[in-house]
């Protein structure tokens, strides 16, 4: 597999390290415990969890064949939280916050801006 350019990389590593740094994305950073959160049921909602740890490490490899596969695993921790939890809880929405923060971070990107309006094109249908 090819690596995508280096200037793509740098974009999603800053949009990515901007997101790390936001305050709300505490519970995002690494795998979700489940067991000690005793969130039982959390794999029978949730069918592909992700973190934003695992999000980096993955860029580091150039595991990403696409922006839009990038900006697709980096969107998942926040979708799955708002899957997950109620609209009225503290996660559900830090999760629609830091969606709209990253889709912030992807304007004044030349790959990421793309790759977001076309998965937004994608989840209207």
């Amino acid at each position: 597999a090819k690596r995508l350019p280096a200037a793509f990389e740098k974009e999603a590593g800053e949009v990515l390290r901007k997101l790390q740094a936001n305050p709300r994305a505490a519970p995002f950073l690494e795998p979700l415990d489940t067991i000690a959160l005793q969130l039982f049921d959390y794999f029978t909602v949730v069918t592909r969890a992700m973190d934003l740890g695992t999000v980096e490490k993955s860029l580091r490899a150039g595991k990403y064949l696409s922006p839009a596969s990038f900006l697709s695993e980096a969107r998942k921790p926040f979708e799955n939280a708002i899957l997950y939890n109620a609209p009225n809880t503290k996660f559900y929405k830090a999760a629609a916050s830091l969606l709209t923060t990253l889709d912030q971070a992807c304007e004044g990107t030349a790959h990421l801006r793309a790759a977001r309006d076309f998965l937004q094109a994608r989840a209207a249908g």
